[in-house]
């Protein structure tokens, strides 16, 4: 009798984690490809990262996703970082991992599945004016991938004025003509930008938006990268954005491009964009809609 292959074990890890819509994406793939494997969501307190990532091969896992807090924590836990497909080494965060030869590899899908869902959507980057909230392991990802598109101008605002101005450092040794540090909310000067997009956990928990509406204006495209708010279909900053008739999308859009490029990283024979699509499928089965 043949011996049947062992179950392989994927996940995302992150704090808090039950939220995700991961597990649903990735075992809908492995289903209609056969794959033999599963997925789950890991809790993993920041406390306790070191020890779970020691603990990959002795557990089996051989690939994970990683979310909110630990993209960039993770990064000396590692035993490499490649920046293809993504740059994950230049920006300094990682969101997926690969178990090779025993010892985990990082990798980030964030930038270019990002580029991807936007793409999608219909939004080009090039020459366009980009007001961008947020400085941390996601908004790194976006907005190297963003310059790389060519994008007229970035401004970047964080309540963490620390970390705005270390990424705007890092940035302008590269894009020194695109980048702009934003000391504050209308610093971003929105009004004349082409494109609003929140990567802060804003709206994931709460109802709160934190720009005036009355920036909203009508040419202004809105990308959240909350997905899956708690209690709500969608965010708030989508929905005002939608009541004054602007084009405003959440954040499955790049949860499902980003989360099949991983699934390439880990299955290097499957086909993208029918993984993609798989996933979409998934989720409308499940209740959940890309807005």
């Amino acid at each position: 009798m043949a011996k049947l292959k062992k179950n392989k074990i994927f996940g995302v890890i992150g704090f808090p984690v039950k939220h995700s819509l991961s597990p649903i994406m990735h075992n809908a793939v492995f289903k209609r490809l056969g794959i033999n494997a599963t997925y789950r969501a890991f809790e993993v307190r920041p406390e306790e990262l070191k020890k779970f990532v020691q603990g990959l091969k002795r557990n089996s896992i051989s690939g994970l996703n990683i979310t909110i807090p630990h993209k960039e924590n993770i990064l000396p836990l590692l035993r490499e970082v490649q920046d293809i497909p993504g740059l994950a080494r230049s920006i300094g965060a990682v969101n997926t991992v690969k178990m090779e030869d025993g010892k985990p590899v990082g990798y980030n899908t964030d930038g270019l599945g990002f580029i991807r869902a936007l793409k999608s959507l219909g939004f080009d980057f090039r020459e366009k004016k980009v007001a961008l909230l947020g400085a941390g392991g996601a908004a790194k990802a976006i907005v190297f991938n963003v310059a790389e598109e060519k994008a007229s101008s970035i401004s970047i605002y964080d309540v963490d004025s620390i970390r705005s101005q270390d990424l705007v450092k890092r940035l302008k040794t590269k894009f020194p003509r695109q980048i702009k540090l934003a000391k504050n909310v209308e610093e971003l000067h929105i009004p004349k930008c082409d494109i609003l997009v929140n990567a802060t956990p804003v709206g994931m928990h709460d109802d709160r938006i934190i720009i005036p509406l009355e920036y909203l204006h009508k040419e202004l495209f809105i990308y959240d990268l909350v997905y899956n708010p708690k209690g709500r279909k969608t965010t708030r900053l989508v929905v005002e954005a939608k009541k004054k008739g602007l084009k405003a999308h959440d954040g499955i859009w790049m949860l499902v491009f980003q989360g099949a490029i991983s699934s390439k990283i880990w299955f290097p024979k499957v086909d993208e964009r029918e993984v993609a699509s798989i996933m979409f499928e998934g989720l409308r089965n499940e209740g959940f809609f890309a807005q």
